[in-house]
């Protein structure tokens, strides 16, 4: 059970890196965080996965700054000429 959990700890743990590694952040950031899942592993994840903000892909936002729900209602009110 303890290999189990490590194993998925362990995955939990890549998956935190290889997020902080596709923002663009400083290097300082970075290797800030990178000292902080190092030294407190569990703390510093978790720690990582609730104050890092969203990434573009993770909000619905689109490049216009409307959003889908917004986009269907317009379509949707549009009367015929």
């Amino acid at each position: 059970m303890l290999i189990l959990v490590s194993i998925l700890w362990l995955f939990i743990w890549a998956l935190a890196v290889y997020d902080m590694f596709q923002r663009d952040w400083t290097t300082l950031t970075k290797v800030l965080w990178m000292v902080g899942m190092l030294v407190l592993p569990v703390i510093g994840v978790l720690a990582y996965f609730i104050v890092r903000p969203p990434a573009a892909a993770d909000t619905d936002v689109h490049i216009g700054g409307t959003t889908e729900d917004e986009l269907e209602e317009q379509t949707m009110n549009r009367q015929p000429r």
